[in-house]
């Protein structure tokens, strides 16, 4: 299954790793820097995914969870963030993103197990539960 995953992240390092990695397993890979322009690439793109950094998400002056909420169809989110800036991480977690990975990657796997994760929590957050259908029906 390929999948477009689109990574806006400080941490060129990591995007460069994280980019060759997917691409070497069939993954379309976009990476962007700057926050308010992954927001227009993702616009017009429509990754299945998105990896962010949290930290970028914090200083965003708008809500980005509200902004993301806004594309259709909304990428997973998955968060990225320092291990010794965990508090900001899960900030930015309990705002709206779907999973957490913690740098740093030690395994290139550890990124592809979080982006399955990130997509199965967003498929969840909007696929109506057995209770929300009974009541509809």
């Amino acid at each position: 299954m390929s999948l477009k995953i689109l990574i806006c992240d400080s941490d060129r390092r990591f995007i460069e790793r994280a980019s060759r990695f997917l691409a070497s397993h069939g993954h379309q890979v976009l990476a962007e820097a700057l926050l308010d322009e992954a927001l227009d690439l993702a616009s017009h793109w429509k990754p299945d995914v998105l990896v962010l950094c949290s930290e970028l998400a914090e200083k965003h002056p708008d809500d980005i969870f509200l902004q993301l909420q806004d594309l259709h169809p909304r990428p997973a989110v998955l968060l990225t963030g320092q291990l010794d800036r965990f508090d900001a991480a899960w900030r930015a977690w309990r705002r709206g993103g779907d999973d957490l990975l913690l740098k740093p990657v030690l395994h290139a796997w550890e990124l592809h197990t979080a982006i399955i994760s990130a997509i199965d929590t967003a498929r969840q957050k909007t696929e109506p539960t057995v209770e929300q259908t009974a009541v509809s029906a």
